[in-house]
């Protein structure tokens, strides 16, 4: 598997080229909204995460990364790997 999630999330990744995969993050409380806290740690060398809705580029660190997905608004990050 490319990335593994962790979190109170639902998440679709796509591979949209050899070298990039978009990663949409969605907060899962259907009865409990709430911002939600998600760790992605990706299986190959990551150049970089943008989320392309914000503009915000994510620290990754050892191809791992932490991300706050707002209760009612997506997440829809780039990932840029080797």
């Amino acid at each position: 598997m490319f990335i593994n999630v962790r979190g109170k999330v639902a998440w679709t990744a796509t591979r949209i080229d050899p070298s990039y995969v978009r990663l949409v993050l969605i907060d899962s409380g259907h009865l409990d909204p709430a911002d939600r806290v998600a760790e992605g740690a990706v299986n190959a060398d990551v150049v970089s995460a943008i989320d392309i809705l914000k503009g915000e580029r994510l620290e990754v660190r050892n191809n791992m990364f932490t991300v706050t997905v707002p209760m009612g608004i997506p997440r829809v990050i780039d990932i840029e790997h080797r």
